[in-house]
C-alpha cells in the first residue's frame, strides 16, 4: 500500500489506523507521548484526531515503501529546530538498532527512555555477528522488543508492514442483560399485536353471523306470510268454480 504524494502532502495523505474488535475495538494507532524525537513507542489509545495518531504508507520517496510514518506538523518542526535540536520531519515504525545509527534519548528524557535497552534492541554481541560480515541484522531478533519511531532516512531499520485486506462477513455478538430484557419487551408488544388482531377477527366474524341470522329471520317470515296468501288464492278459485 502506497500512499500517493499530493499538492499540499508531499509525503501523500493521512489517515486513523483504527483496531477492529477486542477490549479496544475502535482506538487508534497512536505515537505514545506525542514524541516528535526518536524513540516514541507504537501503542493503541483512544481516537483524538492529533498529528501522532495520522499516518500515510510509505511510497519510496520520503519514507521507504511499505512503512508506516508519521509527519510533525510544521509549526513543531520549526520550533524544535530554531532551539539547535535535530529533527526528522517524518517518523517510521522501526526497530532501534536495526540501521546505521544508534539513538540516544535527548537530555531532558535520558532518565526516562534507554532505546539500547534491551526492551527496545537485541544486545552488541547478537547484532555484531551479522555486522562484521556486512549483513543487517533480520528483524527476528527483535521478535520481543518494542516497535518505536526512527527517521525514515534510516531505510535499514524501517520495518515493512504486509497490508492484507479482508472482509468482516459475520461478527459475533453476546447479548447482554439490557439486550435481552429489549427482547423480550418487543416479543411483548408482538403478543399484544396478535391479541389486538385475533379480537378484532372475533369481531368481523360476530358482525357475519348478525347479518346471516337476520337473512334468516327475513326468510322464515315471508314464507310463513306467503303460504296463506296461496291457501286463500285456492279456495276463491273453487268457489267461482262452484
Amino acid at each position: 500500500m502506497e500512499s500517493k504524494p499530493g499538492r499540499y502532502t508531499p509525503s501523500g495523505p493521512h489517515c486513523m489506523i483504527k483496531q477492529l474488535g477486542g477490549l479496544r475495538d475502535g482506538s487508534c494507532l497512536d505515537i505514545h507521548g506525542e514524541r516528535t524525537e526518536p524513540g516514541g513507542l507504537m501503542q493503541v489509545y483512544p481516537c483524538m484526531k492529533k498529528w501522532h495518531q495520522m499516518f500515510g504508507f510509505g511510497n519510496g520517496t520520503f519514507a521507504p515503501t511499505g512503512s508506516i510514518h508519521g509527519s510533525i506538523p510544521a509549526n513543531v518542526l520549526k520550533t524544535i529546530r530554531s532551539k539547535g535540536k535535530e529533527q526528522a520531519p517524518h517518523l517510521c515504525f522501526g526497530a532501534s538498532g536495526k540501521g546505521e545509527k544508534r539513538y540516544e534519548a535527548w537530555s531532558e528524557d535520558k532518565n526516562k527512555i534507554d532505546l539500547n535497552a534491551i526492551d527496545f534492541a537485541p544486545t552488541d554481541e547478537q547484532l555484531n555477528k551479522f555486522r562484521m560480515k556486512g549483513k543487517i541484522p533480520p528483524l527476528r531478533l527483535w521478535e520481543d522488543k518494542y516497535l518505536v519511531t526512527i527517521p525514515c532516512s534510516d531505510a535499514n531499520a524501517v520495518v515493512e508492514f504486509l497490508f492484507v485486506p479482508f472482509i468482516d462477513e459475520q461478527v459475533e455478538y453476546e447479548m447482554t442483560e439490557e439486550d435481552i430484557i429489549e427482547d423480550d419487551l418487543e416479543w411483548e408488544d408482538e403478543d399484544e399485536d396478535v391479541i389486538e388482531d385475533e379480537i378484532e377477527e372475533d369481531w368481523e366474524w360476530d358482525d357475519e353471523d348478525e347479518v346471516e341470522t337476520d337473512d334468516e329471520d327475513e326468510h322464515v317470515t315471508t314464507m310463513e306470510n306467503s303460504e296463506p296468501t296461496a291457501e286463500l288464492d285456492t279456495n276463491q278459485e273453487f268457489e267461482e268454480e262452484l
